[in-house]
């Protein structure tokens, strides 16, 4: 009875180091009396596709959402019954390879999450886009924080060519788990992107190109969490000299793709300048507006969207020699990678 005692004491010393393994203290070691956690984490990809066009190039493949070791990352711990904000995840530990579009990250809880049921809410991508985060204080009740944080656009747009490499999308998402001990709580967090992607193609074989194209009314700041209801800053400048595509037009086949903080119903609008070849060799430049609707049914205009795709197919509408387009417009949810829960 004694031999089968001290086997017995032994495999468990051996399981509590190596759960204590994936969460370390600063000191190496295991940290005493903390709660650790394990997260699963997906990244948002675009429909049909493991990944969409163009935050980095690697070899061959062109990544959006990425996350970069821990630097850039904050868990925050609220209580689920009274909302009040407990502390923050420490120790924080990724795993996966850096363009992979599922992986897992590991931590200490704060003291006193014993028993209950806490909101984790992961925040990702923010500091290196230069936002100054609103940390919660102990005590801060979720409701009123999450109207805190917000982002602003910047001076330089967050253009999928702007080719800033270390400068990817912010994301958030949460999950709700309750702490039973010290090892073997876990969850999963589906993060959602803080803004929404604005995709502009000419039709194959169309004869009109873009010449020039910008933003009209939007609003250069956005909430970083997500709203219920939906909500954007009231606060912001308008974006008309911010956004701004000029240059190479966009001709027959090509598309322009960028981002914008969420706006409004009815608050903004694509300024295009279509051109198409005139008399002799001269061009012929017609101003034409794209409001955030659907065309083909003639419905009301959008919410423009965090996590979500807007796309606008532009094509000539008749042969009578006048510019006429006709606008179709597609909106995509970003679809998250389902997530494996196969794990304790």
């Amino acid at each position: 009875m004694k031999k089968w005692l001290t086997y017995i004491m032994v495999a468990m010393f051996c399981i509590g180091l190596a759960s204590c393994a994936d969460v370390m203290d600063e000191g190496g070691g295991c940290p005493e009396g903390k709660a650790t956690v394990r997260l699963k984490i997906s990244m948002p990809t675009a429909e049909g596709a493991p990944y969409s066009v163009a935050r980095e190039t690697t070899g061959e493949e062109q990544y959006e959402n990425t996350i970069k070791g821990t630097s850039d990352i904050h868990i925050y711990v609220f209580n689920n019954g009274d909302g009040s904000c407990m502390g923050e995840v420490t120790g924080l530990q990724l795993s996966g390879n850096d363009y992979d579009i599922t992986r897992e990250i590991t931590g200490v809880l704060p003291d006193n999450v014993y028993g209950k049921s806490v909101r984790l809410v992961m925040m990702a991508n923010y500091e290196s886009r230069g936002v100054a985060l609103a940390v919660p204080g102990i005590g801060t009740k979720y409701a009123d924080w999450k109207k805190n944080p917000t982002f602003g656009y910047g001076t330089v747009s967050w253009s999928v060519a702007d080719g800033t490499s270390g400068k990817y999308i912010p994301m958030s998402g949460e999950c709700v788990l309750t702490v039973a001990g010290n090892m073997g709580n876990s969850g999963e967090i589906p993060l959602e992107r803080a803004v929404p992607k604005v995709r502009i193609k000419v039709a194959d074989g169309c004869d009109y190109s873009i010449a020039s194209l910008q933003a009209k009314g939007a609003k250069d700041k956005g909430f970083c969490l997500a709203q219920d209801p939906f909500a954007v800053p009231a606060e912001g400048a308008s974006l008309e000299n911010v956004l701004k595509f000029t240059g190479n037009e966009i001709t027959s086949g090509k598309q322009k793709e960028f981002y914008l903080p969420e706006q409004t119903p009815g608050g903004t609008s694509l300024e295009l300048v279509m051109s198409k070849p005139g008399k002799g060799n001269t061009v012929e430049n017609v101003p034409v507006e794209i409001r955030f609707k659907d065309y083909e049914a003639g419905s009301s205009e959008y919410e423009v969207r965090r996590n979500t795709i807007y796309e606008f197919l532009l094509s000539k509408g008749d042969d009578s020699g006048n510019i006429k387009t006709d606008v179709k417009s597609t909106v995509k949810k970003w679809v998250v990678e389902e997530i494996n829960s196969d794990y304790e």
